[in-house]
């Protein structure tokens, strides 16, 4: 079998391809997935963000978590939990009452919740927490970058950070037992609140 060479490759270039185009293609890949970019998990810290809530105001994570934390914004939480959700994600909507009864329960104890919209703009956040009465903040991750940065490409995934903001447990996933899963990672970060058992996401 012989091949008919392009005057503008080098000879022997077919044995490996078209080097122009492996080149093309792993610079597509690797701009994609970054290879240094490492997906933080349980005894990893977590990625610093901001975005933008319902009322357009600009939320930095530093105001809850991590070692930039302002001093004088009182004492460093006991737990934060970050959740990730999309448009057209029915797990994210069933697991939406959970989330919302164990906030009301613990964030007495200074637990915060934070809910963070994949690729939602700013303005449609308020209709979204009015008319599904979410008590805690909702971000707008309108570019997808918070997402990136924590590896997340499926939903509903939750984030649970202790008070340094390093990551102890994520859940990926539809989680039908939510509320006994978070009370029991409160019991180990030692948070003192003691609810109401809850039975599933009932």
């Amino acid at each position: 079998m012989s091949f008919k060479l392009s005057p503008a490759l080098p000879a022997g270039s077919l044995r490996i391809g078209n080097p122009y185009l492996l080149v093309f293609l792993f610079i597509l890949v690797f701009s994609s997935f970054p290879g240094s970019a490492k997906i933080p998990g349980p005894g990893d810290p977590a990625p610093a963000f901001n975005g933008r809530d319902s009322a357009g105001k600009m939320i930095y994570s530093s105001d809850y978590f991590g070692p930039n934390r302002p001093k004088n914004n009182g004492p460093a939480r006991p737990a934060v939990i970050l959740m990730f959700s999309s448009q057209g994600c029915p797990p994210c909507e069933r697991m939406l009452p959970a989330l919302t009864r164990f906030y009301l329960a613990w964030n007495p104890a200074g637990v915060e919740i934070l809910l963070i919209r994949h690729r939602e703009k700013p303005q449609e956040l308020q209709t979204y927490q009015r008319e599904h009465k979410v008590p805690f903040p909702v971000l707008s991750d309108q570019y997808g970058t918070i997402a990136q940065s924590y590896g997340v490409i499926a939903f509903p995934k939750i984030f649970i950070l202790n008070p340094a903001g390093k990551i102890t447990r994520t859940i990926i996933g539809e989680d039908t037992n939510l509320s006994q899963t978070l009370e029991k990672e409160m019991a180990k970060l030692g948070v003192k609140t003691q609810p109401k058992p809850e039975e599933g996401n009932k």
